[in-house]
């Protein structure tokens, strides 16, 4: 079985939250995600978050908070699974210019959270990327909270549990 590991940044700020917009190769349209990327073979966690926040925003992480969410996505359709790891980022420095090395990233900018929701919401038409985010804006699950999917296709998502 494959497995993918991927980290998630929050970047909070005056009311507002870091947000990029990316268009990878297969995707039908961009959308609004909080940066992250795939963790590289060798690479920690906080290794991979910092160099993911840097490459898509152009900030450079000073601290890493806790742990806001886990998610666990089990997919049949190519016999694998994606582990992610979202946590808080409490410091950083630098201006955001994303530096997106394999050109996905189109956009990153601070939003008003009621905006940030909006626009994930409408514009990430994969729940187990948009969901747990979107959750954790509105207040509706705790810091920790795990989530895991099952995956027969990209379309075909199910929640098959949310323990908080």
């Amino acid at each position: 079985m494959k497995t993918l590991l991927i980290v998630g940044a929050i970047l909070k700020e005056d009311g507002r939250i870091l947000l990029v917009q990316q268009q990878w190769e297969q995707d039908p349209h961009p959308y609004w995600t909080i940066p992250g990327g795939r963790v590289e073979h060798g690479e920690f966690y906080a290794e991979a978050l910092v160099r993911e926040v840097y490459e898509e925003t152009g900030l450079m992480v000073e601290k890493i908070g806790g742990l806001v969410y886990t998610n666990h996505i089990l997919a049949s359709d190519h016999d694998g699974q994606s582990i992610i790891h979202v946590y808080r980022v409490d410091s950083w420095i630098g201006d955001v210019i994303p530096n997106d090395p394999d050109g996905f990233i189109l956009s990153a900018r601070f939003v008003p959270i009621p905006e940030a929701i909006r626009l994930i919401a409408d514009s990430q038409f994969y729940a187990p990327m948009r969901d747990p985010v979107v959750a954790y804006l509105r207040g509706e699950v705790p810091f920790g909270t795990a989530w895991q999917y099952r995956r027969i296709t990209v379309e075909d998502v199910t929640l098959i549990s949310r323990l908080v």
